[in-house]
């Protein structure tokens, strides 16, 4: 069964198509790497995978059902099977960034011992390891990208969405976080990631085992775009 089915999706933002048809399934155990010029449609396509926005046209299924409207009652229960870094993402300036990246694990009732345990094992994994007592504030760009990273991974979600995970980061920090998404992927969960990284892109098509699109007028095709 796949986590992810649309078929025929369309968008339109501002009178202009962002999404035209579009077509692409992702299996368990699957990376897929998408590609594209800025404004193809790329966080587009995540967002709605992620139950953020609705499409216009077209189907969407998440794990083997039709997917409900982002609004709908039951799209709560699926968002706990869906974990999303996002391009901007949010921290609490309050708390630490190991509480952060720990948080959906506290929100899900977990013991605070093994959130700790979880949390630093994912910050070492990205490099991120000493950076654990600081506030979110103290971060660079890159670190926030791969705390991110970390919180959206922590509870085991069946299906992982990664919008420029590697965005302002070094060669080092790019392949830890790409390795960390191959693991992830090796072990059952299928895990997409938009990116204009060239550094990922020659990463993914060499040294793990990835599926890459390119998203152009609209619509996915095999591929790393121009």
């Amino acid at each position: 069964m796949a986590a992810l089915e649309i078929g025929g999706i369309r968008m339109a933002r501002g009178g202009r198509a962002v999404l035209d048809g579009a077509d692409w399934t992702l299996a368990p155990g699957e990376l897929h790497v998408i590609t594209g010029a800025t404004g193809a449609g790329k966080s587009t396509l995540l967002a709605l995978a992620a139950l953020s926005l609705a499409p216009q046209g077209g189907e969407l299924r998440l794990f083997g059902a039709p997917a409900p409207a982002p609004d709908a009652p039951e799209a709560a229960a699926l968002r706990r099977r869906i974990g999303v870094a996002e391009q901007r993402p949010g921290f609490l300036d309050h708390l630490t960034l190991e509480e952060n990246v720990a948080l959906p694990l506290r929100l899900a009732g977990r013991d605070p011992a093994d959130r700790s345990t979880q949390a630093r094992e994912l910050l070492d994994w990205l490099g991120l390891a000493d950076r654990a007592g600081d506030p979110p504030a103290a971060l660079s760009e890159g670190e926030r990208r791969r705390a991110a990273l970390a919180r959206a991974v922590i509870a085991g979600p069946e299906l992982i969405l990664a919008d420029e995970p590697s965005q302002a980061q070094d060669r080092a920090g790019v392949a830890r976080a790409l390795e960390m998404l191959a693991a992830l992927a090796e072990h059952g969960a299928a895990v997409a990631l938009a990116t204009r990284d060239t550094e990922l892109v020659r990463l993914a098509r060499h040294h793990v085992e990835a599926r890459l699109w390119r998203l152009e007028e609209g619509r996915l095709s095999p591929g790393v775009a121009a």
